[in-house]
């Protein structure tokens, strides 16, 4: 088992003796099944042993506990292993950082979700420049204003994880969780530099009411919120 999960790039750790989990039945094609799986698995550490691996997938853009089940059937004369997949009904799964990142952001790690917000940003000043005339230096402060507030947005990502992964989370701490990821999610995808940004507190000190305006249009025009 550990040959076929090292190719997902999967961690795993020796899971409680107690952990209950109802079968799902095994799947008719279970390599199929491991490849649809592996293109939204992000790692979380769990504890398992080689024929019973515990992990957390995505299916869509919500997170399960599954089990990965290795097991050896004898195939016309031959041994062969295959494993099939359960849902897992109770156990504790340790979040990680890049696992927190994907139900935050969907990026695979809050650094990439860093990348990807500095350079909406810097499309963003670009976009500015075509509607006002602000010099070099008030471009810098909206610069500043901006990273400060995809720094303050990462914070609130990385406080989920911080939050839950010394301790763990159980299938009911992922349901009360949610909500507030799926809505740090929204927020990264529409923008980060909308209303009661500091983006815009800024830009409201370096121009008029009347250039503010038109910034604002140019700025929707473009996706921003």
């Amino acid at each position: 088992m550990n040959h076929i999960l090292g190719a997902f790039g999967i961690v795993v750790a020796a899971a409680p003796q107690s952990t209950q989990v109802r079968s799902l039945g095994r799947m008719r094609n279970t390599v199929r099944t491991l490849v649809l799986l592996a293109a939204t698995l992000t790692t979380a550490m769990l504890a398992a042993d080689d024929s019973a691996t515990i992990q957390l997938v995505f299916i869509g853009n919500r997170p399960v506990m599954v089990r990965f089940v290795n097991e050896q059937v004898v195939v016309n004369g031959a041994t062969v292993e295959r494993t099939h997949v359960e849902m897992v009904e109770d156990g504790v799964v340790s979040l990680d950082a890049d696992f927190a990142a994907r139900w935050t952001t969907g990026e695979r790690s809050l650094d990439l979700a860093r990348t990807g917000a500095e350079q909406r940003l810097e499309g963003l000043i670009t976009w500015i420049r075509t509607a006002s005339r602000l010099s070099e230096d008030q471009y810098h402060k909206l610069t500043l204003a901006g990273r400060g507030d995809i720094s303050r947005f990462l914070e609130q990502c990385e406080a989920i994880y911080l939050g839950h992964h010394a301790r763990g989370v159980t299938r009911e701490d992922l349901q009360v969780i949610g909500p507030a990821c799926d809505a740090l999610q929204r927020q990264y995808k529409t923008g980060l530099h909308g209303p009661d940004s500091l983006f815009l507190k800024v830009l409201q000190t370096l121009v008029d009411q009347d250039e503010f305006q038109r910034i604002r249009i140019v700025m929707r025009v473009h996706g921003a919120p």
